[in-house]
């Protein structure tokens, strides 16, 4: 089975640098360090609670990944606090009550990851009213996979962002 990611990405998948195709290549476990940024307008904190998102701070971070039925089961761990996700082709990834469609852009340095389309508890979030993304995914000197996972409500306030690297572990 390939991943959802590199499914979606399809040849461009190649381009990308080795670390950033190990992560989304399969079934693996990453640890590494991350910081977690926490909006507070009172609709952050609401999206934040239904996503099972990790409190602000910076923490060791690991990541596992299985196959999981037609996609793929991601366990991430931020210090002591777990957030689980799905991602199924798509991709789609199911975080929580909140479920997001992804459109990703491939370059040799790494990926772009927007948001398409939100849910939550299964019914549409109009589009004034969803999350914009602004995250990417990449390598720093050292090789090692980096992320800054983003995403603001419409008229900018932070929802989320959690910025970091990842090596195997």
């Amino acid at each position: 089975m390939t991943s959802p990611f590199a499914e979606a990405l399809g040849a461009d998948f190649t381009r990308l640098p080795r670390a950033v195709q190990a992560i989304h290549a399969g079934p693996g476990r990453w640890a590494g360090q991350a910081e977690v940024t926490r909006g507070s307008h009172p609709l952050a904190r609401l999206g934040l609670a239904l996503g099972h998102f990790p409190p602000a701070g910076r923490e060791p971070v690991t990541l596992e990944i299985a196959r999981e039925g037609q996609g793929e089961a991601w366990v991430r761990r931020f210090g002591t606090h777990e957030m689980r996700s799905h991602i199924a082709t798509g991709p789609v990834e199911k975080i929580g009550a909140i479920t997001v469609a992804l459109r990703l852009t491939a370059d040799p340095e790494g990926i772009s990851i927007a948001i398409d389309s939100t849910r939550a508890f299964g019914l549409p979030i109009p589009g004034w009213l969803a999350p914009r993304s602004f995250s990417r995914e990449g390598v720093d000197a050292q090789g090692r996979f980096t992320f800054d996972i983003g995403a603001r409500l419409p008229g900018g306030a932070l929802l989320i962002r959690y910025t970091g690297w990842l090596a195997p572990a």
